[in-house]
């Protein structure tokens, strides 16, 4: 499966309240027609995992790809592990998910969606692990029918992985019931582990909506970018 065209334009998430001038790791000489060349480089790591995927029954998603959107030579292939490693622009912390072609090795059937990933700098530099999840085309159907709404597909998906104790999460604009993954089982809620806010509205050319938290102090949070059809995935550091 090739790469599809950016879903996105790129974006600088100063809403996000990512600090960009943590760590200096160099500046990228190879493509300089495609950044500022002021922007500091910042290696960025991650998980991509099934949905239903734990600890004592890991099922990795290997081979997807995953590209910076502004630079298409900036590109990273989960390994058998669904491990991922990539250098990104820090102001431009944004990336397209390609799923692989082939079926999953330990799920019924292959990953359709296509992604969009968000990694501010200031979650990388706290240790916020990145963790994504996608459905098989199988699981899509019998996810969505558990929580009583179909998948629609003109509309956007979020999931976000936390860091820190669960606390409640909320987002802006219509969006179906929220669901939490505790490691072992999805439930309603808005507080756990992972928690996915599926069939977001999408409004304006650039469609986007806001993350908060209930109470304390947070990293990653902010307008975060949706699209229609898409995963649009995040991480959150709780204190």
């Amino acid at each position: 499966m090739g790469r599809a065209p950016a879903l996105i334009a790129i974006l600088a998430f100063a809403a996000c309240g990512e600090d960009v001038s943590n760590g200096d790791a160099g500046v990228d000489d190879a493509h300089p027609g495609a950044i500022d060349a002021d922007l500091v480089n910042f290696s960025f790591t991650g998980t991509f995992l099934d949905w239903d995927s734990t600890t004592t029954a890991p099922c990795p998603i290997v081979g997807a790809k995953w590209y910076a959107t502004y630079d298409d030579s900036r590109v990273a292939i989960t390994d058998a592990d669904g491990a991922f490693s990539i250098r990104l622009a820090s102001y431009t912390p944004l990336l397209d998910v390609v799923p692989p072609a082939n079926a999953s090795g330990c799920a019924n059937g292959s990953y359709p969606q296509h992604g969009i990933a968000i990694a501010p700098p200031a979650v990388v530099a706290a240790g916020g692990a990145f963790q994504a999840r996608s459905m098989t085309t199988a699981r899509l159907s019998t996810f969505f029918a558990s929580i009583g709404t179909p998948f629609d597909p003109a509309r956007g998906h979020l999931l976000v992985h936390v860091n820190g104790v669960p606390r409640s999460l909320s987002i802006t604009g219509n969006h179906g019931l929220p669901q939490t993954f505790d490691g072992a089982v999805w439930t309603a809620g808005d507080a756990g582990r992972d928690v996915f806010f599926p069939n977001i509205e999408i409004t304006g050319t650039t469609p986007m909506t806001t993350v908060a938290v209930t109470g304390g102090n947070a990293l990653g949070l902010g307008a975060v970018p949706i699209a229609a059809g898409a995963f649009t995935y995040m991480a959150v550091v709780l204190n």
